[in-house]
């Protein structure tokens, strides 16, 4: 009986490890790699917030499946007290070609609309995503999505 347990402790446990093995390898490029400017890595659990001098904006990937995100999105203008919001999807679709997986752009929509905001996305797991925005206009900054319904949008 306590051999069983033994086992039975030592599978649980090499089982943890490689699910955590799993984790830090599918997160560590994200972790480690400086990105270029104009390009930011948004999480299942982050927003990201898009400053400009025409507004604000707080986008939150809801779900992201294999080269598929749904996001919702809020916005103001700095003209006016008047914050808008939606929702929407951006996919990429994957083609083989000479053996190779390429993202066939025609037949794609990775452009998430947020107001005015046109930023270009890319799957990156089913954890994360990436986001392209042109940093000489916009300013983006990675936060917690808990406060995406009552952050102040200035």
């Amino acid at each position: 009986m306590k051999q069983k347990l033994l086992i039975a402790l030592l599978i649980l446990s090499l089982t943890v490890n490689a699910v955590l093995v799993v984790v830090l390898i599918l997160m560590w490029p994200a972790a480690v790699m400086e990105m270029p400017e104009g390009v930011i890595g948004v999480g299942l659990g982050d927003m990201l917030l898009v400053k400009s001098p025409d507004g604000t904006a707080v986008i939150d990937v809801t779900k992201c499946d294999i080269n598929r995100a749904t996001y919702r999105w809020r916005y103001k203008p700095r003209s006016t007290e008047e914050s808008l919001h939606g929702q929407g999807v951006v996919f990429e679709k994957v083609v083989v070609a000479d053996g190779k997986q390429m993202v066939n752009s025609q037949a794609s929509e990775t452009i998430a609309e947020v107001g005015p905001f046109l930023l270009e996305w890319s799957y990156g797991s089913r954890s994360l995503s990436w986001f392209y925005y042109d940093p000489e206009t916009m300013e983006a900054t990675v936060l917690p999505d808990d406060r995406f319904d009552c952050y102040p949008l200035e």
